[in-house]
């Protein structure tokens, strides 16, 4: 069973997401608290992070660059779920290097369906 972290700041999304992809061969933790993301991942070594773009108390970016500094979960695949898809966003999202993004617009079943694929490649 892949283990999945969800990092976002909106309930709605964020429980339509564990819902839906627990629901769906995978195990899933959420978290919202900012300063669990470092601890969390530690101790929970997931197969993958789904990750909040735009977060309160530090963007995702940020986020991915202090998971990076942790050398045991340096190297967990991190997905930016975003709502933006200005070029600029899309850049700078980029520039980190991440596994992928997607659009929070996008069907649940169309994420499901990119991070099978996802896992599939892995």
């Amino acid at each position: 069973l892949m283990h999945i972290l969800i990092i976002e700041d909106d309930p709605l999304f964020r429980r339509e997401m564990k819902d839906f992809l627990e629901n769906s061969l995978y195990h899933v933790t959420a978290l919202t608290e900012f300063d669990r993301i470092v601890p969390k991942a530690l101790s929970l070594r997931p197969d993958l992070i789904l990750l909040d773009l735009e977060m309160p108390e530090c963007d995702g970016i940020q986020t991915l660059k202090m998971l990076r500094s942790e050398g045991k979960i340096a190297e967990i695949p991190v997905i930016f779920l975003t709502g933006r898809v200005d070029q600029q966003s899309v850049e700078r999202i980029m520039s980190v290097k991440p596994a992928g993004y997607m659009l929070k617009t996008m069907r649940t079943v169309d994420i499901k369906k990119n991070i099978d694929s996802f896992f599939v490649r892995k």
